[in-house]
């Protein structure tokens, strides 16, 4: 019987385990096109996942975004932004826009991406197109229910969206949590604008923050928690009570197998899954921690050892730089920013292998993005390919009539300055290995 026990327990923990690899950086290579794990990541901090499966990281020092087509297994490309610092290119591609200074990254449910831009918040639609949102680029704090993008905000945190596209953020120096309402009005949905601790039981409106408190994250049922110096909050959607979910009011690591409420725990990075698991990334232990529906929270990552190591094995012995930024996508798979080592990493229970991601080129990564679109004054068009390759570019009408043909190189912008007539147009891109095609509205 003790024999079938000890079978039972370890075909468990079998099933179960988890394994750590790098997803993207760690290499030299830099460019659109290359495979993630080839890539050259400078201090990967804020990371965000859509719910297709990409990834966008943002890294320290940079004024331009990311994207990994797919997370795993995935390529390198640039999303938004110039190396250059600057304001510009509101109503036109996030692709050549400039970004002042972003601090942090969100992708919502519709395929948007939110960054906090210096005093503004922009967002990045599903189809590339770049506009602020709030902010007027001073920083300050002139009230609510004005409409967002004629308030001041000030050091902007954290990033989350709701399910019907109410955007939410940490408006750090102003000592709220504010609400982007669908009408773009803005609003304070918690705290009264004053530096301290608020004790559990109060009322989001009563709310006080430290000047610690950064991130911010939503679950399915639209609770908002927030993490300040010691502990995990959570704020209510419908009481809009403030009640502790994981700290015992100490900084420090302590606690695993037990309540979360018992645990030490100290300031760093949380996310939630679709199960309601939270997870919380803190640097200065080097350990991923999650906290279970029930309130027990456990170490799934880290040794606790500052380094570079473990990829392909079991995460709890891994070693892990610097670690700045946290998510997790819906099947469970948590991505880490390991800033200091310059990568990406992720644990999971797939069966993956270290290197997998810089296998041959698949053939069906390409695809083709338009901006704008729909479009007024002519267009670009941009064919992602791991490969730099020669393409042949067809712009035809509904009817199959060629307007356009142009012969160019995938990762490359090919901009359409024609004038055409109103109408929707079929753009058609072959090589040797492919055929893919996408529409352009014309206004």
């Amino acid at each position: 019987m003790k024999n079938i026990l000890f079978l039972f327990m370890l075909l468990s923990f079998v099933g179960s385990a988890q394994t750590i690899i790098t997803v993207a950086g760690g290499g030299t290579e830099i460019g659109n096109g290359v495979p993630a794990t080839s890539n050259s990541l400078l201090t990967p901090y804020n990371i965000s996942l859509d719910d297709t499966g990409n990834l966008y990281v943002r890294c320290v020092g940079s004024h331009n975004i990311k994207k990994i087509r797919p997370a795993y297994n995935g390529y390198s490309y640039h999303f938004a932004g110039f190396d250059a610092a600057g304001y510009s290119g509101d109503g036109g591609p996030a692709a050549y826009a400039k970004i002042q200074d972003i601090a942090y990254i969100h992708t919502g449910r519709d395929g948007s991406v939110y960054l906090s831009d210096a005093y503004r918040l922009r967002k990045i639609g599903p189809n590339g197109i770049i506009n602020t949102i709030a902010g007027t680029g001073v920083p300050g704090y002139n009230g609510d229910h004005i409409p967002a993008t004629s308030a001041q905000v000030n050091s902007v945190a954290s990033i989350v969206t709701d399910d019907t596209g109410n955007v939410y953020f940490n408006d750090r120096s102003n000592h709220r949590i504010r609400k982007i309402d669908t009408f773009g009005m803005i609003t304070t949905v918690a705290g009264n604008g004053y530096i301290g601790m608020t004790p559990d039981g109060a009322h989001a409106d009563t709310a006080k923050f430290p000047e610690a408190m950064t991130v911010l994250v939503i679950d399915k049922h639209n609770n908002l928690y927030y993490l300040d110096s010691i502990s995990i909050r959570r704020i209510d959607a419908h009481s809009r009570i403030v009640t502790t979910v994981a700290g015992n009011g100490t900084s420090g690591f302590s606690g695993d197998g037990g309540p979360a409420t018992a645990a030490s725990i100290r300031a760093g990075f949380i996310a939630i899954d679709t199960a309601d698991n939270i997870y919380l990334a803190t640097s200065v232990y080097a350990r991923v921690r999650k906290i279970t529906p029930d309130g027990i929270i456990n170490t799934i990552a880290g040794s606790g050892a500052v380094g570079d190591s473990g990829d392909g094995g079991n995460p709890l012995y891994a070693a892990f730089g610097s670690i700045q930024g946290i998510c997790v996508n819906k099947d469970g798979d948590v991505f880490v920013s390991d800033a200091s080592n310059g990568k990406v990493r992720m644990i999971t229970n797939k069966s993956v292998s270290v290197g997998e991601a810089s296998n041959a080129h698949n053939s069906q990564a390409a695809c083709i993005s338009i901006m704008p679109n729909p479009a007024k004054n002519g267009f670009a068009i941009f064919i992602e390919d791991p490969l730099i390759q020669d393409i042949d570019v067809i712009v035809s009408d509904l009817k199959g009539k060629t307007v356009i043909s142009q012969r160019s190189k995938t990762n490359q912008s090919i901009r359409i300055n024609q004038e055409l007539v109103t109408g929707v147009y079929l753009i058609t891109a072959t090589t040797e290995r492919y055929k893919i095609s996408n529409t352009v509205q014309i206004e």
